[in-house]
């Protein structure tokens, strides 16, 4: 018996999901008298720091923005893949809780891999301020209160 090595290549396509099986048939152990094995790889996925893949070509990504950007017209970048920046800009909104904005086009590459992809789906976590003190309690009381 002879020992070799050979090294197998996988170019991993960007839609490939956790559970994606590779198969490498008669690359694997040989025995005088039998047909060689197979070689099985199972993807897996790696936690990404910023994106949550959702379904087949989505994207989420969680942002958390001050109070006082989410009651008035802001604008600020937010990363989408490729490590660019994308401006977001809200003007005649208020940015809620859970608020949700889905950019077109910036989400995984699709299935037929055309150069298309799916939605980014940015939901908006606020941070309210932990607590107020009086004069700022009835200064936010005295704005609020005729609007809502």
């Amino acid at each position: 018996m002879v020992q070799e090595i050979e090294i197998l290549k996988i170019e991993v396509k960007p839609r490939w999901r956790k559970g994606t099986k590779i198969k490498f048939e008669g690359k694997g152990d040989e025995k005088p008298g039998y047909f060689p094995a197979g070689i099985v790889f199972i993807i897996e996925e790696k936690k990404h720091n910023l994106f949550i893949r959702e379904g087949n070509n989505g994207l989420e990504i969680c942002i958390e923005i001050p109070l006082v950007d989410a009651l008035t017209r802001c604008s600020f970048p937010i990363p989408i893949l490729g490590g660019e920046k994308l401006n977001l800009s809200f003007e005649n909104t208020v940015v809620y809780p859970g608020y949700m904005k889905v950019i077109n086009g910036q989400g995984m590459p699709t299935l037929k891999n055309d150069g298309k992809r799916g939605n980014l789906h940015v939901k908006f976590l606020v941070d309210f301020p932990k607590e107020l003190n009086n004069e700022q309690w009835q200064e936010a009381f005295r704005i609020l209160e005729n609007c809502c």
